[in-house]
């Protein structure tokens, strides 16, 4: 609701039109219908957060794997998956991760392995197969020794919504600087015409 109002007033910062300037009623009804569309928006409330998709790419790392998968299926987040995964289909760490998948089966985890290496870095070729697979828009990397807090997935998905409305504020920025930059080069083209 504060990053829409916010985007409200940039766009409310109109230069007004030049008098006999024909481009200007075009520019004015193109902000009026990004101002009549971003007042169609739905409240903020109503909105679900993004969908995340958690990877975890692991390799010989059994040990102390329980605390840190427990902890990245202890979020608390609405509608996350996590996927887990090794190339080696022996990997002594797909046996831990199993294990904590019976421990906790109201979440989503999907347990890969198998999968071909795309390169010489296999960490990287893992984490490639395990991006592939997932379902949901924003992909979490997370190394499997790591124990993460239940405000983890919200934390990340809530720097990535800072990120997106600084680029969002920025683009708005860059219209109205470009939309004054036009009405000032044509009042100077009428003046010229004038004298």
């Amino acid at each position: 609701a504060w990053l829409m109002e916010r985007f409200k007033e940039v766009l409310a910062l109109r230069v007004p039109p030049a008098a006999g300037s024909a481009g200007d009623s075009k520019e004015a009804d193109a902000v009026g219908s990004v101002e009549a569309a971003a007042a169609s928006l739905p409240p903020a409330a109503s909105l679900s957060p993004p969908r995340v998709s958690l990877v975890v790419a692991a390799r010989d790392e059994e040990r102390n794997l329980d605390a840190a998968l427990a902890s990245m299926l202890a979020q608390d987040y609405p509608d996350y998956e996590v996927l887990f995964g090794a190339l080696d289909p022996e990997d002594t760490a797909l046996e831990a991760a199993r294990q904590v998948q019976k421990e906790m089966p109201t979440v989503s985890i999907k347990i890969l392995s198998g999968h071909p290496e795309m390169g010489l870095n296999r960490k990287v070729s893992n984490l490639a197969a395990l991006s592939a697979a997932s379902r949901h828009p924003i992909i979490v990397i997370s190394d499997s020794d790591m124990r993460v807090t239940p405000e983890y997935l919200k934390t990340v998905v809530a720097g990535l919504a800072v990120l997106a409305a600084l680029i969002l504020l920025l683009a708005a920025i860059n219209y109205v600087n470009l939309t004054t930059v036009r009405v000032l080069r044509r009042q100077r083209e009428i003046a010229l015409r004038k004298v």
